[in-house]
């Protein structure tokens, strides 16, 4: 019977920019969705003449909106 050969773990592939890329990842994800959001609540009158489906959206959350014309 054969001996099996010794198993080696396998090389770690090396790392780029470790955490600190994946907070900052995070952290810019977050500043879009907060800019879109902010965008739409000031151009909300705006998104729903373009989009009068999203009224029920604003009205959910409790931003009246006038209605589209």
């Amino acid at each position: 019977m054969p001996t099996p050969a010794p198993s080696t773990p396998p090389a770690e592939a090396p790392r780029r920019g470790g955490r600190s890329a994946v907070v900052a990842g995070w952290m810019l994800s977050a500043l879009v969705l907060l800019g879109l959001a902010a965008a739409a609540y000031a151009k909300r009158e705006q998104v729903v003449q373009a989009w009068p489906a999203s009224a029920r959206v604003y009205n959910a959350l409790g931003l009246s909106v006038r209605a589209a014309q």
